[in-house]
Order: C-alpha cells, then structure tokens, then sequence
C-alpha cells in the first residue's frame, strides 16, 4: 500500500538494503500461563528504497488485549520469496541482520544499566542483535520465525 491506501509495487531496482531482526515483545500471559516467563519474538524485515523511505515487514501484531497474533509461515514465505528475487534480478541491495550500529550500542549499553540490577542477558539474544552482512542465499535462520 502506498501513502493514499492504494495498491503500490516497487521495481527490484528501487531497493538499496534489506535488514532483518528480532526483538522481544512486551505481551501478556494468557491467565493460565502468567506465571512463566515465556520471551515472544517479533521479527522484521527492513526493506530501505533509493529515496531512503523505508517499508518495515513484521512477523505479526499485538491484539486489542495485548496477545501475539503470529504471521510466522506467511511472514517467513514473504521473506524468502523476496531474497530469491532480489538475488535472481542480480539486485545490488546490501543484505544486513541485526540492529544498526547506533541501536546496538543503544542496545548494549541498556543491558549494562540493567546489569547492575542483576538481569542476565544471553549472548544468543546479544549475537541476534549484532550488525553485520549476509548473503541473500545464505538467510540468517535465527532472525527468521521457527516452521
């Protein structure tokens, strides 16, 4: 959809990067599962243009009572589909994962303030978030929703 709500497409060429990543998301329990911690995972496709407007693809959204509605295999699909086209129209977009720099610091230095209230952190979510390239045909399974 463009800005007026109207079916809009986008030539291959008008593409500059792809970024994926995950980040948790603030959700509630369902009442008989509110006493375990279960992390959600939101994944995200950030797809920047030439003219620097950026369309930002998610793996699903928060309900009217803060539940996780899941598009995994819908959003997974659109995903793979899109590398195999960029990568079959010889497309010169760069292929990023995890946050930009600046919100892997912002990201970082959030854990160290948190670390002093004795939170601990896994280095998995910490690699997830790291920024760095990948091959369009190599997808980096672990910023991709599970089958």
């Amino acid at each position: 959809m463009n800005d007026v709500g109207q079916s809009a497409t986008i030539d291959w060429p008008q593409i500059r990067q792809v970024r994926l990543f995950c980040e948790q998301v603030a959700t509630r329990a369902p009442p008989l599962l509110s006493h375990l911690n279960i992390p959600v995972f939101g994944y995200f496709c950030e797809i920047t243009l030439r003219n620097k407007n950026r369309i930002v693809v998610v793996s699903g959204f928060l309900d009217a009572h803060r539940h996780w509605v899941d598009f995994g295999p819908s959003y997974r699909a659109f995903v793979e589909l899109l590398h195999d086209r960029l990568h079959a129209s010889r497309s010169r977009a760069r292929f990023r994962r995890g946050l930009t720099w600046l919100g892997f610091l912002r990201y970082v230095f959030g854990i160290t303030l948190r670390q002093s209230n004795r939170l601990n952190v896994s280095l998995p979510i910490l690699g997830w978030h790291f920024p760095r390239r990948y091959r369009p045909k190599q997808l980096p399974q672990a910023l991709l929703p599970p089958f």
